[in-house]
């Protein structure tokens, strides 16, 4: 996935926080299409594991879901 950075600007004149570069990892989809069920998978696993930290211990595999993981999903 890409970088995304986030320009630092006047913030240090200002007094805001500085920025942070943030480069987030996750699951690559082999179609278009699938990008539903890759949100619905990230969802349920952020409500089922009540996530508030540490996300990029949770999201760091960037491999593909698996066709049962799509699957079971799809049936839900």
């Amino acid at each position: 996935m890409d970088t995304i950075i986030v320009d630092q600007g006047r913030s240090s004149m200002y007094g805001f926080v500085e920025p942070q570069t943030i480069q987030p990892l996750c699951n690559k989809q082999l179609d278009s299409w699938e990008c539903g069920f890759y949100v619905m998978s990230w969802i349920k696993t952020i409500i089922r594991a009540t996530i508030t930290n540490n996300w990029n211990e949770r999201f760091k595999s960037t491999s593909p879901i698996s066709e049962d993981t799509i699957r079971q999903i799809r049936q839900e």
